[in-house]
């Protein structure tokens, strides 16, 4: 079931007795349909860390959450007196491999800027992990996208490419993103005439970012 059932389904096993804190987390929800539901609040993806410590608060009717508290603790570098005694840091070598040959396929502001805040937010490690816990995941999206297409199932594929819609949209990957939106659409209205062209499309892609985001995934790791 989807979320708007999920939540109604709940809200009918509570009945006055309880109310769980449920907050909307999607890629192209709608806001008002959302809290009809039932729901108690609505973030877009991706998500901001203040915005989803504001949003627990109003659910919790707590004074606001500082961004601390959703901060992962991670330990603070030494100070540093001479640029040029140290080796280069994470975010040099970052941008210097943007700079390479790989720097149109990698071009994306979006994608920069959300591996620049998770990485702030919360720490190398757990943003190399991210990312290959993306890529895994995402192959395996693809392949059941191509099966599911093949049985010519359109609810299935569009379940599907809405899924990896909001997992590409988390991660900044707008232009796989924009594609698996195409494809949702023409599955929600029951066609799946374009689907051999977009899925073509995001295999590109895919395969396109891959190896980029596996060199990202090794310079953050030695930054750890």
């Amino acid at each position: 079931m989807d979320g708007l059932t999920l939540t109604d389904e709940i809200r009918r096993r509570e009945g006055g007795q309880r109310h769980t804190p449920i907050i909307a987390v999607t890629a192209n929800g709608n806001r008002e349909q959302c809290l009809m539901a039932g729901m108690d609040d609505y973030l877009a993806k991706p998500v901001r860390k203040q915005e989803l410590a504001d949003a627990i608060a109003r659910c919790l009717n707590m004074s606001l959450l500082p961004v601390c508290v959703l901060s992962s603790p991670r330990p603070k570098s030494g100070a540093q007196t001479g640029r040029d005694a140290y080796p280069p840091t994470e975010d040099e070598e970052l941008n210097r491999a943007a700079k390479g040959e790989d720097a149109d396929a990698f071009s994306d502001a979006p994608i920069s800027e959300r591996l620049a805040q998770l990485r702030e937010e919360c720490g190398a490690e757990i943003v190399a992990g991210f990312i290959e816990m993306f890529v895994r995941d995402t192959a395996e999206r693809l392949t059941r996208l191509h099966g599911l297409a093949t049985q010519q199932d359109s609810n299935a594929v569009e379940r599907e490419a809405h899924s990896l819609k909001g997992s590409c949209a988390n991660l900044g990957v707008e232009r796989m993103a924009a594609v698996c939106q195409q494809l949702e659409a023409e599955a929600e209205a029951g066609s799946l005439a374009s689907t051999k062209e977009f899925l073509k499309r995001l295999d590109f892609e895919f395969e396109r970012l891959k190896p980029l985001l596996f060199s990202r995934t090794e310079i953050l790791r030695r930054y750890r």
